[in-house]
Parts: C-alpha cells; sequence; structure tokens
C-alpha cells in the first residue's frame, strides 16, 4: 500500500472516530439545560395534584340523592366542573398528559380499568362511564379507600441526573391538613422522555392520619 492510500486510511479513520466520539456525546447529553428540565418537571407536578386527588384522593363527589347503582353513585355535576372533566375517558387523556405510558397503565390498572373475566366486565373500580336513561354519567364508587392528600404543593426541585430520555429529581412536599402543613423532603421522582417530559412515578403524597 502507498503511502498516500495510507494517509488517505488515517485521515478517514480519524473522521469517523470523530463522530463516534460527538454522537456520543450528543446521544448522552440532555435535550435541554436543567433549568428548562426543573421548569418542566415543576409543571408537570403542579398538574398531577388534583388528578392525583381525583385517582388516589378524595375524588369526585357522589351526588347527592343521585342515580344510584350498587356501592356507585353518579357523580355530583360541581364536582366534574371543577375539574373539567365529565367522563372516564377524559380523566385518562389528563392522566396521559402528565404521566409515562407506563405509569399511565399502572394506574389504569388499580384505578380506572374494569374488572374482567375472559371478555365480560364482572366488576369496576374507583370510577366507570355509566348510563342513566338518555343520561351519561360518571360513576364513583362510593367506599374507596383514600389513600393520597388532596392538598399538596411541590417545591425546592433539584436534579439528580438528566440525559436525553431519562431524568430524576428531587423536591419537597408540602400536605396541607385544614390549618396545618407538613413538609415530606426530598422526595424522589422519576421523569422520562416520550414525545416530550412525562412522570414516571406517581407524585402523590399520603394522606394524612385521622386521630
Amino acid at each position: 500500500m502507498s503511502g498516500t492510500m495510507k494517509t488517505k486510511l488515517c485521515k478517514i479513520t480519524a473522521f469517523l472516530l470523530t463522530l463516534l466520539v460527538i454522537f456520543g456525546v450528543f446521544a448522552g447529553c440532555a435535550r435541554e439545560t436543567d433549568e428548562e428540565l426543573l421548569c418542566t418537571a415543576q409543571t408537570l407536578l403542579d398538574k398531577s395534584a388534583p388528578i392525583n386527588a381525583l385517582l388516589f384522593g378524595s375524588g369526585f363527589t357522589p351526588k347527592e340523592d343521585g342515580y344510584t347503582s350498587g356501592a356507585y353513585t353518579e357523580a355530583d355535576e360541581a364536582s366534574l366542573a371543577a375539574y373539567g372533566i365529565s367522563t372516564v375517558a377524559e380523566l385518562r387523556e389528563r392522566v396521559a398528559e402528565i404521566y409515562s405510558a407506563f405509569t399511565c397503565d399502572y394506574i389504569d390498572t388499580v384505578v380506572l380499568a374494569p374488572v374482567r373475566d375472559g371478555g365480560s366486565v364482572i366488576s369496576y373500580r374507583r370510577y366507570y362511564d355509566g348510563v342513566e336513561g338518555d343520561r351519561a354519567v360518571l360513576m364513583v364508587y362510593r367506599d374507596f379507600d383514600v389513600i393520597a392528600a388532596d392538598r399538596v404543593s411541590y417545591g425546592n426541585l433539584r436534579i439528580v441526573s438528566h440525559s436525553r430520555a431519562r431524568a430524576e429529581i428531587l423536591a419537597d412536599i408540602t400536605v396541607y391538613d385544614g390549618d396545618s402543613a407538613t413538609v415530606q423532603k426530598d422526595v424522589a421522582f422519576l421523569l422520562r422522555y416520550e414525545e416530550g417530559w412525562r412522570l414516571d412515578t406517581v407524585t402523590y403524597a399520603a394522606a394524612p392520619k385521622k386521630p
């Protein structure tokens, strides 16, 4: 092999190695600055608070003297209007705006999806879309065991790790109970990038213990 050919091969090899290094750097680095990620995370956490209250907290209020079927009663109209939600399908859409596909599946399994035996629905979980006469009604399970606080806020966000596809942050959660408040410090949350950042762990805080 001539010296000229060796020189060309060396240059080509060096160029390809440079491209690989550049690709590796950009593949591992974040899509945005840490400050931008924190802003996005704060928005997602704030949006998750009322949705968590519906899913795991007190939820929609059953309507007094409303249509009842077994352990379910239709939701009060004012309660639905307060959240801008009138069907389980709309609630699922709101959940999908906040949580990753994996976490949405988990939430659907434990809160929203009906219990099936083969192809037949044998019972429901917390909510279901029902019909009473010619009315569509969102039905509420009256005996749901509340596990999440209804009123929370998130603050003091810090980044633990941040790449193009995954991130971990720490946040302090303030849980309000009447006129009092307690702070849960350094709570870890995961985020996943799925055509936009989504929370990859549920973000509710445990409901205050009653005396």
